[in-house]
């Protein structure tokens, strides 16, 4: 199962933390690992574009972590798409993924 941490101070979203397979399907076929990867991935690089200085990623196997140095409106309005893509995800196969909302 993919698990999702979000680490969040009321609405804006501080932190997120991805980690885990899906195992929806062999893996090269796995459509909840694809999307929930193409998410996040593509919500980085919409970041750096964005901010160079306003995030940190960790990417490591298994695991994608993105850390908020600086935030502002349009950095939270990225990371809420993260956010809601990811949920709509989940919706679909709620036994393959996980997400978590934790105020800090």
């Amino acid at each position: 199962m993919i698990q999702v941490r979000i680490s969040a101070d009321h609405k804006d979203i501080q932190k997120f933390d991805m980690k885990g397979h899906a195992l929806y399907a062999a893996y090269g076929q796995d459509v909840v690992c694809a999307g929930a990867s193409a998410v996040i991935i593509g919500g980085m690089n919409a970041l750096d574009e964005l901010c160079r200085d306003c995030c940190s990623f960790i990417v490591s196997e298994n695991r994608i972590q993105i850390i908020v140095e600086k935030s502002d409106d349009s950095v939270q309005l990225v990371l809420s798409v993260i956010e809601k893509q990811l949920l709509t995800i989940q919706e679909s196969y709620p036994k393959h993924i996980q997400i978590t909302r934790k105020e800090v």
